[in-house]
């Protein structure tokens, strides 16, 4: 197998890899055409900037265990600035020898630790002026004795004495210094001609190293200043065009490097599914707003819609939320689908689903209020003595069992109209809307409505009929 056959087989194998799991076409869908191979001359720019600052900062305390103490503040700023020259004078040697040391085009980036060797922290401590060191001030009220002569000192509450807040309550003062040091990198990429979606993958290229693993990059030029170094790359990277025939449609996917890597399927999946999109949008044109029945041609649909995985994913976005539907096609599905196609297919999914679970609750919740009031008018009747003292609570409780048996008969309504996976699939779409939470709200309120009247009928009537106390 020659290289270009190399570069063909890759790109075959990712276009699968991304495709077969997300509908229900596999690899024997897919028919290389042709293809063309081109070489991508491409010149990388990397430049870092070196900073260094100094770094002061005044606490209360004594010097920390890990600073090195110095005899006061003006010694420490003396030393710190020493540092600070010797750092910028050994700056340009170090950045040579990060250079040489580079084995590679692909060798480490450069870091703080190269630029500099860190001297550690260094500081000073002196004792509070305003408690002498002691952490404590006298009471000025009763002069240290904790009492007055009407009892005991309410300022200090009898100690005699209280914090010192400036140094607080420690009885020193400390200041640290250390030398910092950031590196600012820039990467840019000088691009020929291409194809748009190798153009977009490659200008997303953020490193030397993500370069490299493309291609081979060889140096080109380097440069140095006082503070900074520039590097110039020059990478030949392989881009071939790959003609794929599936179900009937022609696409064009590019890869580029010496793995042919893809950076955007080009629609794929949007395209080989375009057709299921149509239909289910066609369905739900012609289905009612309220089904109270099983609709064939919506389930026919819906069913082949969500035989592919991606459309239950993209199903669990909302549609309004533009900028996670666009997150999603473009990074997760890497361009296999479009973001209009995952908008139109989020609204699709969404609404044909709730449509559905529809017309499966309608059964469940008409037979819930005409068993649940007859049921808990005989229970109330029976046991009337008992809970008529509780009787919004009996109807709540009835109400709630209700609810949770008509949504529970509604689901199996659905796991049989649709086989095994698709239900899955479509509950999960559901369990993201809030089609669920409505129903459950309006089978509570219609339950609610149907039994307590009926309860505060018979608790009146058995209080008005039963004996009376005297």
């Amino acid at each position: 197998m020659n290289a270009t056959e190399m570069l063909v087989d890759s790109v075959h194998r990712q276009i699968v890899a991304k495709v077969e799991p997300m509908t229900r076409f596999d690899r024997s869908s897919f028919r290389i055409e042709s293809s063309q191979t081109a070489a991508l001359a491409v010149v990388a720019h990397e430049r870092h900037d070196v900073a260094f600052r100094l770094e002061f900062e005044a606490a209360n305390g004594k010097l920390p265990s890990d600073a090195k103490a110095l005899s006061s503040d003006e010694a420490v700023r003396s030393h710190m600035e020493d540092c600070l020259a010797t750092a910028e004078e050994e700056l340009p040697q170090r950045l040579r020898a990060w250079h040489e040391d580079q084995a590679s085009a692909s060798g480490s980036p450069l870091l703080a630790l190269h630029c500099y060797r860190p001297p550690g922290t260094y500081g000073s401590q002196t004792r509070c002026d305003k408690c002498a060191g002691t952490g404590k001030i006298e009471c000025h009220w009763c002069r240290g004795r904790g009492r007055r002569d009407d009892g005991m000192c309410n300022y200090c509450m009898g100690v005699g004495d209280s914090g010192c807040d400036p140094c607080g309550k420690t009885g020193y003062r400390h200041r640290l210094a250390r030398l910092r040091c950031t590196v600012e990198s820039k990467f840019r990429l000088e691009l020929p001609e291409t194809a748009d979606s190798v153009r977009r993958g490659l200008q997303a290229v953020a490193k030397l190293q993500q370069l490299s693993d493309l291609a081979p990059v060889g140096l080109r030029e380097v440069s140095f200043g006082a503070a900074r170094v520039e590097r110039e790359f020059r990478a030949t990277l392989p881009v071939i065009q790959v003609d794929v025939v599936a179900a009937g449609e022609r696409f064009v996917v590019h890869g580029a490097g010496v793995q042919g890597r893809v950076f955007d399927f080009e629609n794929i999946v949007g395209k080989l599914l375009q057709g299921d999109l149509e239909r289910l949008e066609q369905a739900l044109k012609t289905a009612p707003r309220w089904p109270s029945r099983a609709l064939a041609a919506l389930d026919a649909a819906l069913g082949a819609f969500l035989s592919s995985g991606v459309n239950e994913s993209i199903g669990q976005i909302d549609p309004r939320k533009t900028a996670a539907v666009e997150a999603y096609a473009r990074n997760r599905l890497r361009g296999a689908a479009s973001v209009d196609y995952a908008v139109r297919a989020a609204r699709a999914v969404r609404a044909a689903a709730s449509r559905v679970y529809q017309s499966a609750v309608l059964l469940p919740l008409a037979t819930t209020l005409i068993v649940l009031v007859p049921c808990c008018v005989l229970l109330i009747a029976s046991l009337v003595d008992m809970l008529k003292h509780a009787a919004p609570l009996a109807g709540l409780a009835a109400a709630c069992v209700g609810v949770a048996g008509a949504e529970l008969w509604a689901r199996f309504r659905l796991g049989r109209r649709f086989d095994a996976e698709v239900a899955s699939r479509l509950d999960r779409v559901l369990l993201s809307t809030w089609t669920l939470w409505a129903w459950r709200a309006a089978l509570l309120i219609a339950a609610i409505a149907a039994v307590m009247p009926w309860l505060y009928v018979i608790v009146f009537l058995v209080d008005l009929t039963g004996p009376r106390r005297p």
